[in-house]
């Protein structure tokens, strides 16, 4: 059986930010924070990122065992805010849960998973404030019935 966590990426305070340095300033600020979040993704197995524009980013995990999906899901929620952190004058707040269904059902493919896929939310969940600045609202590991459409599911790095 497969297992997905997803990670939304946020910047913190985009649009003030955006306003008051100016438009040119926050398309170079974007650039570095989208080369930290595939960065912090990259070579890890299993893992997608799909940007969500304009200031989001959705970073996919799957993988068979639901503990250690959740360990990687945490370590690279807190690389990637460190990197954003690092190499931006931005913070972001990553939060890890389910990940979408499919737009018209579990069953219907669309945006966020392949035809055929069905998502299941797991047993795993917590609410609250971890790590400072990196908040996860919903914690949670989902089982996919169909792992081909696991795979897929974030596919489009």
């Amino acid at each position: 059986m497969s297992y997905a966590v997803a990670a939304l990426v946020d910047i913190d305070d985009f649009i003030a930010s955006s306003q008051a340095q100016g438009q040119v300033w926050a398309r170079r600020q974007l650039r570095r924070a989208d080369r930290a979040v595939h960065a912090a993704a990259f070579g890890r197995p299993g893992v997608t990122c799909r940007p969500q524009p304009p200031e989001e980013w959705l970073v996919m995990l799957t993988g068979a065992d639901p503990e250690a999906l959740m360990s990687e899901a945490t370590a690279l929620a807190e690389e990637v805010r460190a990197r954003i952190v690092r190499e931006t004058a931005w913070t972001a707040t990553v939060s890890l849960g389910v990940p979408p269904r499919p737009r018209g059902g579990a069953e219907g493919g669309g945006e966020g998973g392949a035809p055929g896929q069905r998502l299941q939310a797991g047993a795993r969940r917590r609410q609250g404030d971890l790590f400072g600045g990196f908040r996860g609202s919903r914690r949670a590991v989902t089982s996919c019935a169909d792992r081909g459409g696991a795979d897929q599911a974030g596919a489009g790095r």
